[in-house]
């Protein structure tokens, strides 16, 4: 599951450094704009199960879907996938 660290419900379009909790097992953290998941999208980094919304992601005001992986973007599989409302 991934949820808003701080505790707030929802993401805004001109928030900035928003940060996600992340759970056990992500080891690697897709997030993107399209729906599919592509080479565009961003490869956060996860420390102590959180990551730091990239800034142009919310800036754009569209959805943010996430992909969480077990194993490396070589090889590995899918665990969790999901869309973040950003308004």
């Amino acid at each position: 599951m991934i949820k808003i660290s701080d505790g707030r419900k929802g993401l805004y379009q001109w928030d900035t450094n928003r940060k996600i909790d992340i759970e056990e097992g992500c080891d690697v953290l897709h997030l993107s704009n399209l729906p599919k998941d592509d080479e565009n999208a961003f490869v956060v980094e996860i420390v102590d199960n959180q990551s730091t919304i990239p800034d142009e992601l919310l800036q754009t005001g569209k959805p943010i879907f996430y992909w969480c992986y077990k194993g490396n973007s070589e090889s590995g599989y899918t665990i969790k996938h999901g869309v973040l409302s950003v308004t």
